[in-house]
């Protein structure tokens, strides 16, 4: 699903803080998957299933309480991600208490959704633009039919031009996590320099920056200023 157990926990942690009331989250299937009450993790939550059935919120009160097995008082209210109902938020409580908590832990469990995927796609990116460096710079025959995909998710024009710079990173004394994080740093720096480029760290030391030349006749040379500064 899209909500890992580790994200629902990070939404439960925070809007528990903000609010002074239990609050879990379920998946798809309606089974809690983190809850400000540890022993109801792994198990189904009614509420939530005609929820998710309804794909709007469902509130319950006290008589449906007695009618619904492993269900308190409360709302419950769908998380949705790209027009697409993900999952669950159930608040425990009396439904006019909660229900204004309700819509705003929506919007902040929705929020956290979008930047987990945003970064999990950025990371899945990088990743590939890694494997298609290395592929090219060690001439790796059997990565070839990667290539083109790689091509045309970073809209690579084929068979053009291009220039390779490689880049030697001279750290004295610094942690291997400082020396990724600065050298993570120069990649960004160098895309948005050099608009036509991919960049991509090779190892602890290394980056390898491919340039897409402006013609046949381009020099390598012309942009080393730019790069430099």
């Amino acid at each position: 699903g899209i909500i890992s157990s580790k994200l629902a926990e990070r939404i439960v942690d925070r809007t528990m803080r903000a609010v002074n009331k239990n609050v879990n989250i379920m998946n798809e299937q309606g089974i809690i998957i983190a809850s400000g009450n540890k022993e109801r993790i792994g198990t189904i939550h009614e509420g939530a299933v005609l929820a998710l059935q309804r794909k709007s919120e469902f509130s319950i009160d006290e008589k449906q309480c007695r009618e619904l097995n492993g269900v308190q008082q409360g709302t419950n209210v769908v998380i949705e991600f790209k027009d697409n109902v993900v999952g669950v938020i159930g608040i425990t409580g009396k439904r006019d208490e909660v229900i204004g908590y309700g819509k705003l832990i929506k919007m902040t469990a929705e929020m956290m959704i979008e930047q987990a995927y945003v970064m999990k796609e950025l990371e899945w990116s990088n990743r590939i633009k890694e494997d298609m460096i290395v592929s090219l710079i060690s001439n790796n025959q059997g990565s070839f039919n990667l290539l083109e995909k790689y091509t045309k998710k970073f809209k690579i024009s084929e068979n053009h031009p291009m220039a390779i710079f490689i880049i030697q990173a001279n750290f004295k004394e610094i942690s291997r996590r400082k020396d990724l994080d600065i050298l993570n740093n120069v990649v960004s720096i160098l895309e948005g320099t050099l608009k036509e480029s991919l960049v991509a760290v090779i190892d602890s030391k290394t980056i390898v920056l491919l340039y897409k030349c402006p013609n046949s006749k381009y020099k390598s040379i012309d942009c080393k200023d730019r790069i430099q500064k």
